[in-house]
């Protein structure tokens, strides 16, 4: 690695460092003594009212329930408490989830110690949800128990704080000098990825099982069970593929799934056997242009869809046609380089990539 990136990531690990370390200090400080809290929990399709607990640690919680349309339950895993609630009952039935042998106890009020001991110390951030099945939005039906002193939220905001402050200083400090060269490995320099990236039978082989792949999630999406957490199409897509793209394909490969996509396979074998149709001169689609209105939809229906099977496959059935449709009429790569949202959320990061292909 060049030594001026060397130096460059450890003066950012020492500002961020410093900026971590001065907030938990100050978060841990001001936390106060330890108390007795009382909430009540209206659980109904599909959340619960309030949806975020606020407590210290050592807090005392005690919360009481009520229903307001059917059975839902309080499953908090990171406290090994499941409590199902009925509606038009005070009493709730209160279990360990992890110990299903043991007799469950029905009581008025669930009572816990807010924070856990040891490491556990800090998870500052717990999810609770509902248990029980009660409609096609089950899976959104959760809220966050919030344990100061928050280190989860302290660290994220001094990494934020020393992120900006070394921005500054690259800029104000730099005196004009440009930044080291990001170290890429060039794949095509190895003869034999360049001859299988070139070789169109290789890419294809290559692509094959993330095409079983697509016809398995739109087939799930489609007759599979519509419980968004159990549906194949849902776990694939949203809770595999998503963070492997976001996390691990895109800072190591860059664009590499671009090439692996079978999203515009069917539409670039299609333009190969037909005849491209002929549009008047100057009808074309500007880069961009339907892309960037495309991927913010995407963004915003992303809830919505994470946790719909039929949504998921409809929308993969959507952008398979519509990279058809612009294969055969303007050829090329038309669909990645103009209406593909993934296209678009890895082009604004790829330059990042430790790979390149050519």
């Amino acid at each position: 690695m060049h030594r001026s990136k060397i130096t460059a990531l450890l003066q950012f690990g020492l500002i961020a460092f410093i900026c971590v370390g001065i907030l938990i200090i100050i978060e841990c400080l001001s936390v106060p003594a330890s108390a007795i809290r009382h909430f009540h929990l209206e659980m109904f399709r599909y959340g619960t009212k309030p949806s975020i607990l606020r407590v210290n640690q050592g807090d005392q919680v005690k919360i009481t329930f009520t229903s307001r349309d059917t059975a839902h339950s309080f499953f908090l895993q990171d406290y090994n408490i499941d409590a199902k609630v009925s509606p038009g009952d005070d009493l709730i039935e209160v279990r360990n989830p992890f110990k299903p042998a043991d007799s469950p106890e029905d009581v008025r009020e669930l009572s816990f110690t807010a924070g856990k001991k040891g490491w556990g110390s800090l998870v500052s951030v717990s999810r609770f949800r509902c248990h029980v099945f009660c409609g096609p939005m089950h899976g959104f039906e959760q809220g966050d128990l919030i344990v100061r002193p928050n280190f989860l939220l302290m660290t994220n905001l001094g990494l934020m704080a020393a992120i900006i402050i070394y921005g500054f200083m690259r800029i104000f400090l730099n005196h004009g000098n440009s930044y080291p060269p990001t170290t890429v490995l060039d794949l095509n320099r190895f003869a034999f990825i360049d001859w299988c990236l070139k070789t169109r039978g290789i890419l294809f082989m290559f692509s094959l099982p993330f095409v079983c792949g697509l016809v398995l999630i739109i087939m799930a999406g489609i007759i599979g069970t519509q419980v968004g957490a159990r549906n194949l199409a849902v776990i694939l897509i949203w809770i595999i593929w998503m963070p492997v793209l976001s996390f691990v394909i895109i800072p190591l490969g860059g664009r590499l799934w671009c090439m692996l996509c079978p999203l515009p396979l069917a539409g670039e074998y299609l333009q190969r056997a037909m005849t491209k149709i002929r549009l008047p001169k100057g009808f074309n689609i500007k880069e961009g242009f339907l892309q960037i209105p495309i991927f913010m939809i995407m963004v915003a229906v992303a809830a919505s869809l994470s946790g719909s099977p039929l949504g998921t496959a409809a929308i993969i059935i959507i952008l398979m046609l519509l990279s058809i449709l612009l294969a055969l009429i303007y050829g090329g790569h038309t669909f990645c380089r103009t209406i593909c949202p993934a296209g678009f959320f890895i082009s604004g990061f790829s330059s990042m990539g430790g790979l390149m292909v050519h």
